[in-house]
């Protein structure tokens, strides 16, 4: 990712926020919501060691503005202001179905978290398909019906915080 990525400075320190617990919790997420077997514990490990990894690369091009409705914004515009290239923890990923073109909407979230209808743990598969993947990507989500096939329309940060 080589363009600079611009927050708001609330969403900016929940993001902080959100990857020093996930380093300094690590081990107690893996205990509490890993699988039984080894081999699943050490898949969860490098998922999350990989979703840090990314984050942490991105961090270093991330422009902080001040807070969005304040219009203080400089020259990007406020459509720009709080949105990732990718899906992230905290992101609302806006998805359209590749057959029916039906839009659904999820928010990624931690599992304790359940403040919107479209909250989805970043532990579920549903999460793991779509985090860190890109605006226009297409992705294969497993449902009760069988794989569905989406592409990623939008990703914002505005509601989460």
């Amino acid at each position: 990712m080589s363009e600079t990525v611009t927050l708001t400075r609330p969403v900016f320190e929940k993001i902080v926020e959100q990857l020093v617990y996930i380093e300094e919790n690590m081990n107690e997420i893996i205990e509490l919501h890993s699988p039984v077997t080894e081999d699943e514990r050490e898949s969860l490990k490098a998922y999350l060691l990989s979703y840090v990894g990314k984050m942490e690369e991105v961090l270093e091009k991330i422009r902080v503005v001040p807070n969005i409705f304040k219009r203080d914004t400089g020259p990007e515009p406020i459509e720009n202001i709080n949105r990732f290239p990718f899906a992230i923890i905290g992101s609302t990923v806006v998805l359209e179905d590749s057959d029916t073109k039906e839009k659904v909407r999820y928010r990624i979230a931690f599992p304790y978290e359940n403040s919107t209808a479209y909250d989805i743990s970043f532990l579920s598969g549903t999460a793991k398909a779509l985090l860190l993947k890109e605006t226009g990507r297409s992705v294969c989500i497993n449902t009760r019906e069988g794989e569905k096939k989406y592409r990623i329309l939008s990703i914002s940060l505005n509601q989460i915080f």
